[in-house]
């Protein structure tokens, strides 16, 4: 369910600059401010299916790169505060199934709707830098798909934690992670998944629980990742997935 999002801008033809997860054969979700505000680049397209975005390294993934029809930010989407920043990418074509391209599951209420999350451990993937980019000579850009452990944290110490970012905004709408080992989403893993694995009738599966949003810096001790929570848009995606 992994996508990778490509732009294209007058200086370079093709850039791989957020991710995306498969919901459907037709839906990818993504953070809103992947797809607005991103003049002068424009996206595109859709790659489904790879590991390494470096065409030219044997990974054993056969890639599809889907064009996009539309993409739909979230109706009260804030670039300054960042909230609500969810969207949606509807594909051109409907996309086949095969080991490496199937949808995630969509967190449903019954599931995961009264129970608390905080302490959870949960997974996030990208392509994204490997540090923060301000001078920094670690941050550089991966072109294999990266993967790291996050927990859950409690909204409060989250709050508590961005309190002198004025525009910074923790609702109900955001969940924020942590790790206690120094890893995190960086610049290019925007849009990204946040997710749980969980036994949900019988069956290990991996839910989207949140869209890799935000945060400061990357791995800053003491700075949780922000992520838009999934489950607190479930009734916008479902309307917008037509």
């Amino acid at each position: 369910w992994m996508a990778a999002l490509g732009y294209r801008s007058p200086m370079k033809p093709l850039e791989w600059l957020c991710g995306g997860s498969l919901i459907s054969d037709r839906y990818v979700v993504t953070a809103a401010h992947c797809i607005t505000n991103i003049a002068p680049s424009i996206f595109y397209v859709v790659r489904l299916g790879d590991l390494d975005l470096d065409d030219t390294v044997a990974d054993g993934a056969s890639p599809i790169d889907v064009p996009i029809e539309r993409a739909i930010a979230y109706d009260h989407y804030n670039n300054t505060t960042h909230s609500g920043d969810i969207g949606l990418v509807k594909l051109k074509n409907r996309v086949e199934y095969s080991n490496l391209i199937r949808p995630i599951c969509l967190p449903e209420s019954d599931t995961f709707g009264s129970s608390s999350l905080v302490g959870e451990s949960c997974d996030i993937a990208g392509w994204g830098r490997t540090a923060h980019i301000t001078g920094n000579p670690r941050a550089v850009v991966v072109t294999r798909l990266q993967e790291a452990r996050v927990d859950i944290t409690d909204k409060n110490n989250c709050s508590n934690a961005y309190r002198r970012f004025n525009k910074t905004v923790i609702d109900d709408g955001v969940i924020c992670a942590i790790s206690a080992i120094g890893q995190d989403a960086c610049q290019g893993d925007s849009g990204g998944p946040l997710m749980l694995t969980s036994l949900v009738g019988g069956s290990f599966n991996f839910y989207l629980l949140g869209v890799v949003s935000h945060g400061y810096k990357c791995a800053e001790p003491g700075y949780p990742g922000i992520y838009s929570k999934v489950m607190f848009y479930m009734d916008w995606i479902k309307k917008n997935m037509t």
